[in-house]
């Protein structure tokens, strides 16, 4: 049976903290969490995971307005629910693969430790930044020695039918929090 539940306001500015007042663009967010059955390998996750989020642009942080949601939001948006869903399943110990961490030791290493490996991203049909959804599924998350690998699909859509999706692979260094490069 799947569990739903919305992450705490109080989780979520946590989340949101390194981003600029005008760059938050998750108002609001839930999980969905669906256990899998016994005989799990050590290179799967125990459970279907999904981030599910509403999203606003109010305007962009970057560049004037497009009036459509572009790659630059796409990939911010992506971080922002990929931080949410990583919090969550530390808080609620529900990925095998980050069980070494508590909330804490998440929280200090969120910025350093994290690195995105690979990103695809397709438009298929124009999407209104101004309210949105977002969806983010975990599809496998594994160790490879101090590293945590979570691969994970993201898709937009809205009330007219605006349409991108696309897919992450980051990596988690456990080790303690690396010093950002000068």
């Amino acid at each position: 049976m799947i569990e739903r539940w919305e992450i705490s306001p109080e989780i979520l500015a946590e989340v949101l903290v390194p981003y600029r007042h005008n760059c938050k663009y998750v108002k609001r967010m839930w999980i969905e969490y669906l256990p899998v059955g016994d005989g799990v390998t050590a290179d799967q996750s125990e459970a279907s995971i999904v981030g599910d989020a509403e999203l606003t642009i109010e305007e962009s942080c970057y560049i004037d307005s497009t009036g459509h949601f572009n790659a630059v939001e796409f990939q911010i948006c992506a971080n922002q629910l990929m931080y949410a869903t990583f919090a969550e399943c530390v808080r609620r110990r529900l990925v095998r693969s980050m069980l070494s961490l508590d909330l804490q030791g998440y929280w200090e290493r969120r910025l350093p430790n994290v690195l995105i490996t690979n990103v695809t991203s397709a438009y298929k049909k124009v999407l209104n930044p101004r309210k949105f959804r977002g969806r983010h599924q975990l599809e496998r998350s594994y160790l490879i020695k101090d590293r945590v690998f979570w691969e994970g699909t993201f898709e937009y859509t809205d009330d007219e039918g605006g349409l991108a999706d696309g897919s992450i692979v980051n990596t988690l260094f456990l080790g303690p929090p690396l010093a950002p490069k000068g």
